[in-house]
């Protein structure tokens, strides 16, 4: 007879990073994060209960016959992420975006038929829109976006982390543990998280200003500790942690990102800005600067406005930030071409 001794958990990880529950087998693109949602809804009563009741306004519970669909395509309607239907009372349907970007009114208008089609007298009808947008900024940018019968709410994974650590609170058992876990799964930040928490982002700082602006760029930076880029496209989705200001042909400062927030107005931040609407951006306050002792050259792979990732202790200690992205690279058993430095 073998005996087997009762022992913790054992460590896993996959891909340099710690694996504690079965959410972390997904990932955090787009669809991982969908899918973990779904899962625990479908797993965590008290979880599902008031995320209901925050789409329904307080009018819907979940109930025994409640169904939760992912992934569900339909002809010229798109395809809705998660759909929750409570027979007769509700259908809410959520569109679940990583970023702070929030989805375009024609990408939205594809589900309104599938709302509307809903069967009940009574029955709510509750596009959720789940981003990485604050409650301010999502609400600023969904003024005007309504159709007759169907009522558009926001919610942040920040928000969802936060309810799903509360629901923990309130239950036992499986339902406890798969709300935990969710809370933990949403709280880890990969960008921030393990060897990548000391990455920065290094930029090139224009000379002279915007037309219409009485500050100028570096001003910006070196006397208002700030700085600002447009979300998304070829930028980072979610801001880094240092970021680092290269012109004349070095590096200049790097600075650790204290905060940052949302914004599609301008002057609202800087007075001596042109009062105009832009696309969303995201504005960093900056913390102090760090210099390294000796000038940081670009190096031959850094080229006019290029933006690389540099791990902070290569630029503290390379000559160049080229060979600071060549040592970043090797850490991260990234490819580059050889040429690099």
């Amino acid at each position: 007879m073998y005996q087997i001794s009762v022992m913790p958990d054992l460590r896993l990880t996959r891909n340099g990073a710690d694996v504690r529950s079965v959410f972390d087998l997904l990932g955090t693109l787009e669809t991982d994060m969908t899918a973990a949602l779904g899962y625990a809804i479908a797993r965590s009563s008290s979880f599902a209960e008031t995320v209901m009741l925050r789409a329904t306004e307080g009018s819907v519970s979940i109930t025994v016959d409640t169904a939760i669909t992912l992934e569900l395509s339909r002809q010229g309607e798109g395809r809705t992420d998660i759909e929750i239907a409570v027979p007769g009372r509700a259908l809410v349907v959520i569109e679940a975006k990583r970023g702070i970007k929030l989805p375009t009114r024609e990408q939205l208008q594809l589900y309104i038929p599938r709302l509307q089609r809903a069967k009940g007298v009574d029955v709510r009808r509750t596009l959720l829109l789940v981003t990485a947008a604050s409650p301010s900024f999502a609400h600023s940018q969904l003024r005007g976006v309504d159709w007759p019968g169907v009522t558009v709410v926001h919610i942040s994974w920040a928000e969802l982390a936060e309810i799903a650590h509360n629901s923990a609170r309130t239950i036992r058992g499986h339902h406890q543990r798969v709300a935990k876990e969710y809370a933990q799964y949403l709280s880890r930040d990969d960008d921030m998280g393990g060897q990548r928490s000391n990455m920065v982002y290094v930029v090139a700082l224009a000379s002279g200003h915007r037309e219409g602006w009485g500050l100028s760029w570096k001003d910006i930076v070196r006397q208002h500790s700030r700085y600002f880029y447009p979300i998304g496209k070829t930028w980072p989705e979610t801001p880094p942690n240092y970021i680092a200001f290269r012109y004349g042909g070095q590096l200049q400062s790097i600075h650790h990102v204290d905060s940052y927030n949302e914004f599609t107005r301008p002057h609202d931040l800087f007075p001596a800005a042109a009062d105009e609407e832009w696309e969303p951006h995201y504005c960093l306050t900056l913390g102090p600067p760090m210099r390294p002792v000796q000038p940081v050259r670009a190096g031959a792979s850094i080229q006019r406005a290029a933006r690389v990732w540099c791990m902070l202790d290569t630029l503290l200690t390379s000559a160049t930030i080229s060979e600071a992205l060549y040592e970043t690279k090797r850490r991260l058993n990234e490819s580059m071409p050889s040429a690099a430095v």
